[in-house]
């Protein structure tokens, strides 16, 4: 990970994720935090996914200042949450950061999010306000995203839609960005890389970007017709470096 450009007194935000799909949406994030004079970025992996993980802070270049290593051979979801909680504390007590940041509706997510509310830390959920509003459909996110939109502090919504059910459950409107799906800012670094510069399977790209990730919000053939594209960008000589900087 790249140096941070951060100032003496800069706020001090803890990025805590564990698993590939967190990792990838919040390296825009991690990059735009480094190149902010008024924020110095604290990257914490819990490791939840040990190799798929790894991959991924290697492609985008991002090197945690603490890695709890937590995954576990056939781990189970209440010893996860209990290692995340035990693993946090002591690196929350230590770091004493401004803000935690945390992405989507993993395990990690929600017990990062509980761990810093016992901290008395304040916590922003990026990717805020997804529903199904049937909590074993996915299961366990669904309710790992509703248990950490009500620990957090600002909502940080991919769409419109998000944040209207943020809304409806009585998130106050002053605490919600809609701030796009992060997921973007990476396939758009991608694009614009030398590897992939030029590629005609990526050019509908340049049209709107603004389309939804995981989980997906439109018709399933519409999204489907995205897919090879997709897929094109995914290879293994891929480097991406994106280029997040909406936020603060």
């Amino acid at each position: 990970m790249a140096g941070s450009s951060a100032e003496p007194g800069a706020q001090r935000i803890a990025v805590v994720f564990g698993t590939r799909p967190e990792a990838i949406k919040l390296a825009p994030v991690i990059h735009a935090l480094e190149r902010s004079p008024h924020l110095r970025p604290i990257p914490i992996v819990t490791a939840q996914h040990r190799e798929m993980l790894d991959a991924v802070l290697e492609l985008f270049a991002i090197r945690p200042l603490h890695d709890l290593d937590l995954c576990r051979p056939e781990q189970r979801l209440a010893g996860l949450t209990a290692r995340v909680l035990e693993g946090l504390e002591p690196v929350l007590d230590a770091e004493r950061p401004d803000l935690v940041l945390v992405q989507g509706d993993t395990t990690t997510t929600f017990a990062a999010a509980l761990a810093a509310f016992y901290c008395r830390t304040p916590v922003g959920h990026v990717e805020a306000g997804l529903r199904t509003h049937d909590r074993y459909a996915p299961y366990p996110e669904e309710l790992n995203r509703r248990m950490t939109g009500a620990l957090a502090t600002l909502q940080f919504a991919p769409t419109a839609v998000a944040r209207d059910n943020l809304l409806a459950e009585g998130v106050p409107a002053a605490t919600i960005l809609v701030a796009g799906n992060t997921v973007i800012d990476a396939l758009l670094g991608a694009v614009g890389s030398p590897s992939l510069s030029g590629d005609p399977a990526l050019a509908w790209i340049d049209g709107d970007p603004r389309w939804p990730s995981w989980p997906p919000t439109t018709p399933a053939f519409w999204w489907s017709s995205r897919c090879t594209a997709t897929r094109r960008s995914a290879t293994p000589s891929c480097r991406c470096w994106p280029a997040w900087t909406t936020w603060w």
